[in-house]
């Protein structure tokens, strides 16, 4: 009887190791894992920088010049793919894409003589925070911060038909 108290301890105790290192495994690299999610922000941060300044600077940009700052844009978006995301960073990651994607599409009608169209400033810096929030609740983000939050507010720049300052 001794014997099998003996064996059903140790048992318990290995197996209380065991899930104590799957655990820490998955907490650091698991499939949402701090180590994937900060390498991951790294990266996507310093796009999203880039990409902030040039969406910054479209409104000082004629018309007639902007097709080689949108060939910068394109760039940074094509960078983009090839940054490997965390499986929960990925919705946050579509959202943006989609976003830059209609921002292009946007500014090449805007250069080839399209009207006015209207340019989402704000949205940029709502994935900025989202990001930074990875970065602290990963590996449980909650569903607002993998979905995103539907009543952030939008702050819009209009970009008018005629030129306007030089570069």
């Amino acid at each position: 009887m001794r014997l099998a108290k003996k064996y059903i301890r140790r048992s318990l105790v290995i197996m209380a190791l065991m899930t104590l290192v799957a655990s820490f495994y998955y907490y650091g690299w698991g499939p949402c894992g701090k180590t994937l999610v900060r390498k991951a922000a790294k990266q996507y941060s310093r796009v999203l920088s880039d990409w902030q300044a040039a969406v910054d600077e479209v409104p000082q940009i004629r018309r007639q010049n902007m097709d080689s700052h949108i060939a910068e844009m394109q760039v940074l978006r094509s960078t983009m793919d090839t940054i490997e995301t965390p499986e929960c960073m990925r919705v946050w990651r579509d959202q943006l894409l989609e976003q830059m994607d209609q921002r292009l599409k946007d500014l090449v009608g805007f250069s080839s003589g399209g009207n006015g169209i209207s340019i989402d400033t704000q949205r940029v810096k709502s994935m900025r925070v989202r990001l930074t929030s990875f970065m602290n609740c990963a590996p449980k983000c909650s569903t607002k911060v993998v979905s995103g939050d539907p009543d952030s507010l939008n702050r819009i720049v209009h970009l008018k038909t005629r030129g306007g300052g030089g570069r």
